[in-house]
């Protein structure tokens, strides 16, 4: 009889004694090249997982047993939960079209070491009727075959005090509590009210930015060896989701998923609950601290601790808000708010939320306060900055390739997405050899490491028509080049703010799109096959394109391009509040 073996780990070496193998990640022994699912069919499952584990969560029935001095915890891992349900949905689902395609074959597994809240292979077939229907083998990987290590990288530990604050909090009005750089504009408007700097992290480069910026200073760093202290509280709330049936009745396809989630949760609580705890404790200090504050700014909700801060916050009467910062693309990390309100970029992203059920007057429309500042710098001036330092050729063209980091799906969606980018790579090479242009790879800061296009790049003899770049300030490059090529990404958006032709690629493979609310004024270019591409950026090029007819009310409806300074806005409501 003929056999398969699936992994869903990186292995390296040969995998001999099979007739085929199948992973969830590439390998070289790989037998597939294809992925065995959709973007449709992952779209339709993300809303499934997502609406039923919505229900759950924020079931008001679950409120009085997972609550904590005011603080739902349930709350404060919709996020986690919802990425760890979301891969199981997923898993399974292609596990069952693998078995489907090798009925009668023996089925071989690897049995990993548990860990608790982990997704294994083995266990998903023993607990699903799965194993009712094929006969499985459990195996261990040769010695040469064995999952490859992921380095953690050593760091510095620094030894700060678990609460610390600097300034005179009592007077302050607004805390920040935010990514610096994408709040960096409104603080600059903020410096009148003397807002103050707030962080579960100590580091001393945003303390010292803070103190740059008249503002005063708020940190709060949780230390895992004091986690003894929340033991009992910890094992409290484990017996009551043990006996509370939170999951009871969901399923994905045929797969129960109450053991699953529950398990999952039960490692968040052991894990995270104590460093929640730990920071509500800080949280507390500083909001008693500081008396006089009505508002704080935030980059998102959903994280743990500043999920947890926002509902502080709300105790001691302190106004929240959430500034969006990215295209707006699934449902799971904006709805349902924690914060009071949240600034979005324009009245058709304000309408996409309140068709997901965020309350109109919750969501203010404000712009983006990162684009103004790069809006009003002169290009002639960044495109010489730019070319210099990267060494490209003055007299030549500047096109930006935008990709989605490669390995983002671990299969269920990373072979397409590779052969795409290949395919584009392709296309734009064979436009450099005539000579017009040139092409800069801007990578996702998580590709960073990644050698994949460096390799490309040598394979394919055009290391002076085409760069990567690993750091650089995003916003400069969008500004400095005449046009961008964007798979998966928002960075779509940005090069449209900055008045740039953007091309977007092989959308029809996007499980959840980006840019649904840019849609109806066709303000962005669309290429699904390499001859598309070719076409599109030879137009470019040559100036054969007009200016798309829409594409001043899609930065008037996207972007609210002629209201208010975003940053002079969110600046006043927070002041105001």
């Amino acid at each position: 009889m003929k056999n398969i073996l699936i992994v869903e780990d990186k292995i390296d070496g040969p995998m001999q004694g099979y007739d085929h193998v199948f992973s969830f990640r590439l390998n070289p022994a790989d037998s597939f090249p294809d992925d065995y699912i959709s973007a449709k069919e992952i779209s339709a499952i993300y809303h499934s997982v997502y609406d039923g584990l919505a229900a759950r969560l924020l079931d008001p029935a679950y409120d009085a047993d997972f609550s904590d001095q005011g603080i739902k915890l349930l709350w404060c891992f919709k996020k986690e939960l919802f990425d760890y349900a979301f891969t199981l949905a997923l898993r399974y689902d292609v596990l069952k079209r693998v078995l489907r395609t090798f009925q009668g074959y023996e089925v071989f597994l690897p049995q990993p070491e548990f860990k608790r809240g982990g997704i294994q292979l083995a266990s998903v077939v023993k607990k699903s009727p799965l194993a009712q229907s094929v006969g499985f083998h459990p195996v261990h990987l040769h010695e040469e075959a064995v999952p490859v290590p992921v380095p953690v990288p050593k760091g510095r530990r620094v030894r700060w005090p678990e609460y610390f604050s600097l300034g005179n909090l009592s007077k302050r009005e607004v805390a920040v509590f935010s990514d610096f750089e994408r709040s960096k504009s409104v603080l600059q408007h903020l410096k009148r009210r003397s807002p103050v700097i707030f962080s579960n992290h100590a580091s001393p480069r945003t303390l010292w930015r803070a103190w740059s910026h008249g503002a005063a200073y708020g940190q709060v760093v949780y230390r895992p060896e004091h986690a003894g202290r929340f033991e009992k509280k910890v094992e409290g709330y484990v017996r009551k989701l043990k006996s509370e049936k939170i999951f009871s009745g969901f399923f994905f396809d045929d797969l129960d998923a109450e053991p699953w989630l529950r398990e999952k949760l039960t490692g968040l609580f052991y894990t995270i609950l104590p460093k929640v705890f730990g920071e509500a404790e800080g949280m507390r200090r500083f909001f008693k601290e500081s008396r006089s504050l009505k508002s704080a700014l935030l980059d998102e909700d959903v994280d743990p601790s500043k999920n947890v801060f926002c509902q502080i916050a709300r105790q001691h009467g302190v106004q929240t808000f959430v500034e969006l910062h990215g295209a707006i693309g699934g449902k799971h990390g904006l709805v349902p708010l924690t914060a009071d309100k949240m600034f979005v970029w324009g009245k058709a992203q304000k309408k996409r939320l309140v068709d997901w059920g965020c309350p109109a007057e919750k969501i203010l429309v404000s712009g983006n306060s990162r684009y103004r500042q790069y809006q009003r710098l002169k290009t002639q001036t960044v495109r010489h900055k730019v070319v210099k330092e990267l060494g490209l050729d003055p007299e030549r063209q500047i096109g930006l390739l935008v990709f989605a980091p490669v390995s983002r799906w671990h299969l269920l969606y990373e072979r397409k997405m590779r052969a795409n980018i290949a395919e584009a790579l392709d296309a734009v090479v064979e436009l450099c050899h005539e000579k017009h242009v040139q092409f800069v790879i801007k990578l996702h800061p998580a590709d960073i490491r990644n050698t994949y296009y460096d390799e490309w790049i040598f394979r394919n003899e055009c290391e002076r028509d085409l760069i990567v770049v690993r750091k650089y300030d995003p916003m400069l490059l969008a500004k400095a080049v005449d046009f961008l090529v964007v798979y998966g990404s928002s960075y779509s958006v940005d090069g449209f703010a900055l008045g740039k032709p953007v091309i977007n690629i092989y959308e029809d493979f996007d499980p959840y799109p980006l840019l649904e609310e840019f849609k109806e004024y066709e303000v962005f270019l669309s290429a699904n096959r390499k001859e598309e591409l070719k076409d599109l950026l030879r137009k470019l090029i040559h100036k054969q394109l007009p200016k798309p007819e829409r594409w001043d009310a899609a930065r008037e409806d996207c972007l609210n391009a002629t209201g208010t300074d975003p940053e002079t806005y969110i600046a006043s409501v927070l002041s105001h509040a």
